[in-house]
């Protein structure tokens, strides 16, 4: 008799003590909700901008990996209409991320007609070995059409490739 009762205690002391205790949270624990004063994960690559001069272009985001969410294209991507710029000059680059902590800047000519617009960007599918990108921040001194291709990684955020499409008189 007394081994059963043990076993009758042992076998319910554990179900009694779990009615007792408050009912756990519908949100498992991998999904805690966020503050309400705390912004949304950023999902999408943060927009990077070309200031030169007055006017201000947003790049347009191509290959990134960016919150464990990755896309590769073939070529940059850029926006439809080509910025009219003056050969030589120089222009600034702003990324809403803040500064990166690698960046790698590259110039593609544009020979024949451009890459066909959809949505309002361009994907091109320049070669490297066709067109070599040289790396320098300063617009070309040779009238034409150029890709300038900005890549820009953060540490422990991710990377982005970010595109223009300019035209240098």
């Amino acid at each position: 008799m007394t081994r059963l009762l043990f076993f009758a205690i042992t076998l319910l002391a554990p179900i009694s003590v779990a009615c007792a205790m408050p009912a756990a949270s519908a949100t498992p624990p991998s999904q805690t909700p966020t503050p309400t004063n705390a912004p949304p994960p950023l999902t999408e690559p943060p927009p990077a901008v070309l200031i030169y001069g007055t006017t201000v272009v947003e790049g347009a985001a191509g290959t990134r990996c960016w919150v464990n969410v990755c896309l590769d294209y073939v070529g940059p991507v850029t926006p439809e209409a080509p910025l009219s710029v003056e050969a030589g000059r120089g222009f600034t680059l702003n990324f809403a991320a803040g500064d990166p902590t690698e960046t790698a800047v590259s110039w593609y000519a544009v020979s024949g007609p451009p890459a066909a617009a959809r949505n309002g960007q361009r994907l091109w599918s320049i070669a490297p070995t066709a067109s070599r990108p040289v790396s320098v921040v300063e617009i070309p001194a040779e009238p034409g059409q150029y890709v300038l291709s900005v890549f820009a990684r953060w540490e422990g955020r991710g990377d982005v490739s970010y595109g223009w499409y300019l035209e240098v008189k």
